[in-house]
């Protein structure tokens, strides 16, 4: 699930380097989520070994921070 909270930022889950690395990530502007550039982890969440850990995280995060799901612009 894809989230953006009060700022207009966009949160998603991405692989990090390496195996069997994931972790929360985001962008400024829909833009910059839809070239998967300028992204950033966020600090306070970990790296998971699976996909399924780091979406559960971020959406505990994203209820935490009263974020809505992310609808694109088309």
């Amino acid at each position: 699930m894809v989230y953006q909270d009060k700022r207009g930022w966009i949160f998603f889950v991405r692989a990090g380097l390496g195996e069997n690395n994931f972790k929360a990530f985001y962008t400024k502007t829909e833009e910059d989520y839809k070239s998967r550039i300028r992204s950033h982890g966020v600090k306070s969440l970990e790296y998971r070994k699976s996909i399924q850990e780091a979406e559960t995280d971020l959406k505990e995060y994203a209820a935490k921070h009263k974020m809505k799901i992310f609808e694109e612009v088309r």
